[in-house]
C-alpha cells in the first residue's frame, strides 16, 4: 500500500513539474535513480510513475537513451476522466450538477462573441428537437446535447472545449438515458428561450435560462424516479 501511496506522490510532482513549466516538450527529464534520490523514493516507486505517464501518452521512453516529454496537448491529463466517468456510473442528476456547475458561464461567455453561423447551428438544433419532441427520441436527444456543445465550444475556454470534448459520448449516453425519463416536455420552449437571450445579447438572461433549464431537468428527473420508486 505504501508503495502505491508513494508511486501516486512521484506522479503528482511530475504532474507539477509539467505544469509549471519546469518540465518542457521534447525535454529530456532526471533519470530514475537520481529522481528518487531528490524525492526521498524507491527507484521503483519512480519507475512506476513514469510507466503511467507513458501509459498516459506524457512521457516516451528512448532505448539506451532516456525518457522525454512529448509535445502535450490540453486534454492529456483530462484523459483520465473518460475511464472513470464509463465506470463508476453516475447519475443523470450527478452529471447535470457538473453541467450546472459549467453552462451558464458558457452562455454567458458564448453570448458575448458568437458569431453568424453558430447562431444558425443553434436555430437548426432548435428546429431539429421541436420536429422529434417524442421521448426515446434519438434524433431529439441528440440535437438537445449538441446545442450545448456548441456553446461550450463557443465559450472561447480552451480547457472547457477539451473537457466537454472528451466527454460528449459519456454526456450523450445520459442525455438519452434522460430523455427517456423525463421526456422532451418544455425542452424545445426552454432552448429558444435560451436563443433568443443570445440573439438580443443578454448575457445575464441567457446564463439566467440555462440554469433555470438544468435545474428544471433536475426536478423533473427527481419527481421521475421518486414515482417510479412508488410502483
Amino acid at each position: 500500500m505504501k508503495k502505491v501511496d508513494t508511486s501516486n506522490h512521484v506522479l503528482n510532482v511530475m504532474q507539477e513539474k509539467i505544469i509549471s513549466g519546469e518540465w518542457k516538450p521534447g525535454m529530456k527529464i532526471t533519470g530514475e535513480m537520481q529522481l528518487a534520490q531528490e524525492l526521498g523514493v524507491s527507484r521503483a516507486s519512480v519507475r512506476e510513475a513514469m510507466k503511467e505517464m507513458v501509459a498516459m501518452g506524457v512521457f516516451t521512453r528512448r532505448r539506451g537513451d532516456g525518457t522525454y516529454i512529448n509535445d502535450i496537448s490540453s486534454g492529456m491529463m483530462f484523459q483520465e476522466l473518460l475511464p472513470d466517468m464509463m465506470l463508476s456510473g453516475y447519475s443523470e442528476v450527478e452529471i447535470l450538477d457538473f453541467r450546472e456547475m459549467l453552462e451558464p458561464e458558457c452562455v454567458r461567455r458564448f453570448t458575448g462573441r458568437f458569431e453568424p453561423e453558430q447562431l444558425q447551428r443553434l436555430q437548426e438544433c432548435c428546429d431539429i428537437m421541436e420536429k422529434n419532441a417524442i421521448a426515446s427520441s434519438k434524433k431529439f436527444a441528440q440535437a438537445d446535447l449538441e446545442f450545448h456543445l456548441i456553446l461550450v465550444q463557443g465559450s472561447g475556454n480552451p480547457v472547457m472545449i477539451k473537457v466537454m470534448d472528451i466527454i460528449k459520448d459519456i454526456l450523450a449516453y445520459y442525455q438519452f438515458s434522460a430523455n427517456e425519463l423525463i421526456g422532451p416536455k418544455t425542452g424545445v420552449t426552454e432552448h429558444r428561450r435560451i436563443l433568443e437571450a443570445i440573439e438580443a445579447k443578454d448575457e445575464e438572461l441567457a446564463a439566467l435560462l440555462m440554469h433555470r433549464h438544468i435545474q428544471r431537468s433536475k426536478r423533473d428527473i427527481i419527481e421521475r424516479i421518486k414515482d417510479e420508486s412508488k410502483e
